[in-house]
C-alpha cells in the first residue's frame, strides 16, 4: 500500500544537464515562475513517508523574452499632411529568438 508524498522539491537546471545535490532543492509549496530568459529543465524530487524517491523531469524549457522586434520607416512625416503618391513604409521583422525550432 502506497504510504502518501511527504515532500516535494524541485530544481531548475541548464539544459544538459542534471540536478546537482551540492546546489540542494527547493522546497514546492506553489506554483514558480522562471522570468530570466533561459534554457532549462525542471526536476521534482518526490519522497514518500517510507523514504522511497523518486525524480521526475520536464522537457526542454526555452524562455526568450526577446522574442520579435519590428521597425517601421515611414517614406513620410507621421502627422503631416501630404498628397505624394509614393509614400510607403519599409518595415523590418527581426527574429532575435535563438533556440526555438521554426
Amino acid at each position: 500500500m502506497p504510504s502518501g508524498v511527504k515532500h516535494v522539491a524541485y530544481q531548475v537546471v541548464n539544459a544538459g544537464e542534471v540536478p546537482d545535490e551540492a546546489k540542494g532543492w527547493k522546497e514546492y509549496r506553489e506554483p514558480f515562475a522562471l522570468e530570466e530568459d533561459a534554457d532549462v529543465i525542471v526536476y521534482a524530487r518526490i519522497e514518500d513517508w517510507d523514504g522511497n524517491i523518486t525524480v521526475i523531469h520536464s522537457k526542454e524549457i526555452v524562455i526568450d523574452h526577446k522574442g520579435v522586434s519590428i521597425q517601421a520607416d515611414p517614406s513620410f512625416v507621421p502627422g503631416e499632411w501630404n498628397n505624394a503618391t509614393d509614400n510607403h513604409i519599409d518595415v523590418v521583422v527581426t527574429e532575435n529568438i535563438t533556440k526555438l525550432k521554426k
